[in-house]
């Protein structure tokens, strides 16, 4: 996972506006800390603003962490675009990962490969195969 977070590290660094960088990033820093997203928000990445609703929701819940930006993400997953609902669920999956609630992660991470994004227009997208492989990986399937 250090070198994990190094690569995001880096990638922000050339790209200082991507927030999925950030994200995993901080995914990252928290496998090498026992699991806690909370102690590795405070070396969260600065970058900035993501022109993707879906993201900038995503970004407040893994810096925050809290009750009313997870609601929201949800609320996306339910009633968002097409796109946005399989990565608000996708990113919700992982969220509750790093918290260890695996059953809400698998719940949150079979939403999202079924989504119709998941399941048409969106399955060239590598979001996609990398949700697919982590069902796979986890034995979720």
């Amino acid at each position: 996972f250090a070198d994990g977070a190094d690569q995001f590290a880096a990638d922000v660094a050339v790209n200082p506006n991507d927030t999925e960088e950030q994200i995993w990033h901080l995914l990252c820093l928290a496998r090498q800390q026992g699991g806690s997203l909370e102690a590795a928000r405070k070396s969260a990445l600065k970058v900035g603003t993501d022109r993707r609703p879906v993201m900038r929701a995503v970004q407040q819940l893994f810096l925050s962490g809290g009750e009313a930006e997870e609601r929201e993400l949800a609320a996306i997953a339910r009633d968002g675009d097409v796109g946005s609902r399989f990565y608000a669920a996708l990113y919700l999956s992982l969220y509750h990962e790093s918290l260890g609630d695996q059953a809400a992660a698998e719940a949150r991470m079979r939403e999202a490969v079924d989504t119709d994004y998941a399941r048409g227009g969106g399955r060239s997208d590598p979001m996609v195969e990398l949700a697919r492989v982590a069902m796979q990986r986890r034995g979720w399937q």
